[in-house]
């Protein structure tokens, strides 16, 4: 098959994958949550700062997670036997995550050694806007994800298994002018380099005793709710100023959420991530998510409001702002308790994110919606300009048929 073709065909099928059902974003019929740079960044930046590199190892590893079900779920789907001549099929569909143009700068499949390329790191680049340079790479997640496919691919070509590891030897986040991955067998990295061993994964119990539960086969089926194209009020008003969906996908594999550029990943993976942070390092983990739910409920509602001309003062824009968390794969919101004079909120959600975590962990006594709380919180304090503390007092981790969550100025 022609290289023009298979990207045309790629194409055709990255687009036709992605769903919403008002509450979710789909891709393939997996619930994703649409996660902007920005807050990939800050979650990078703090949760390094305050836990120190092994967050890093962990993104690296949930990331190979999702290279491999992505890639094998697209193999599996379409019953394509990968072609170690041409992987294109596969590299046109990073670009609908929103990763960037990758490049094949060196395809050794014979001696499974493999090089990628990225100019144009949206990852990297949000980064560096937020904290500036740093000494170390920064693509952890994205490198997980390229050596989990590539091992993926390779086990489905070559009809074995192999194990492989990926390091990112230069990183625009460090000053290089593009971020270069390698990608090989595990026993051919020198780990005795502390440089190589710094990059190397490490083994994390908690995400093993999750993956215990998953399986390609649950992976694969479709989920239980029906998709539907819902019609809000925030969904029609896109509708006028932006056409059908309010995801963007871009030149040079960007995909871009009211003009912030994000990546479209796996909700099972997201939650995960909070699993292990939360259960590793507790509270103050805890507390990372929710702030950076609410740093981005404040900054998507400025940018909504400010290009729809909505007034942030007016009672009637608040159902509006508070549709936005379905935009972002986070639930369905429906306002219980709108106290204005008291700034006394309720919130019940469907479809939150604490479903997945129940559903990789199982019920237990706690809440797992830190993220989604946070954001609620921020919506509140942009629109008031007032000081708001969120908590969720009833989760579905904890057997609640809903999520139910409060909100109250100070």
């Amino acid at each position: 098959m022609k290289k023009t073709l298979i990207k045309l065909i790629a194409r055709f099928i990255g687009h036709k994958g992605i769903t919403f059902d008002g509450g979710r974003v789909y891709y393939w019929k997996v619930p994703m949550i649409v996660l902007p740079m920005d807050i990939l960044a800050f979650l990078q930046h703090n949760l390094e700062k305050e836990f120190g590199p092994d967050t890093r190892k962990i993104l690296y590893s949930l990331g190979k997670i999702q290279g491999k079900n992505g890639t094998n779920i697209l193999i599996e789907r379409f019953k394509i036997i990968p072609d170690a001549k041409d992987l294109s099929f596969f590299m046109e569909q990073t670009e609908f995550i929103g990763v960037g143009k990758i490049k094949m700068i060196n395809n050794d499949f014979a001696n499974c050694h493999m090089e990628i390329g990225n100019n144009n790191s949206p990852n990297a680049r949000a980064y560096v806007n937020l904290f500036g340079k740093r000494e170390k790479p920064i693509c952890d997640y994205a490198r997980g994800m390229f050596a989990g496919a590539f091992q993926a691919i390779f086990n489905a070509s070559a009809r074995k298994k192999e194990d492989f590891e990926g390091i990112e030897v230069e990183c625009i986040a460090k000053g290089n002018p593009s971020c270069r991955i390698e990608i090989k067998r595990v026993s051919e990295w020198d780990a005795s380099d502390p440089g190589i061993k710094d990059e190397l994964p490490a083994i994390f119990p908690e995400i093993d005793e999750a993956r215990k539960k998953e399986t390609l086969a649950m992976l694969l089926k479709p989920p239980l709710e029906s998709m539907i194209n819902p019609e809000t009020e925030l969904s029609r008003t896109i509708k006028r100023y932006h056409g059908e969906y309010h995801l963007k996908f871009m030149e040079g594999g960007i995909v871009t959420i009211f003009g912030m550029d994000s990546l479209i990943t796996p909700m099972d993976i997201f939650m995960l991530l909070y699993y292990v942070l939360s259960k590793r390092y507790g509270a103050n983990a805890k507390k990372i998510f929710y702030d950076a739910g609410s740093f981005l409920a404040k900054k998507s509602t400025e940018l909504i409001f400010n290009e729809l001309g909505l007034r942030k003062g007016q009672v009637q824009n608040i159902n509006i702002a508070f549709e936005q968390p379905g935009l972002f794969g986070l639930g369905t919101v429906h306002i219980v308790k709108k106290d204005t004079k008291n700034h006394d909120y309720i919130f019940k959600v469907d479809k939150a994110p604490g479903v997945h975590y129940s559903k990789l962990i199982g019920l237990k006594k706690e809440k797992a919606d830190d993220y989604l709380a946070g954001f609620f919180n921020g919506v509140l304090e942009y629109l008031f300009d007032l000081k708001f503390s969120t908590i969720e007092e009833k989760c579905v981790v904890s057997g609640s048929p809903v999520c139910l969550f409060r909100s109250t100025g100070k």
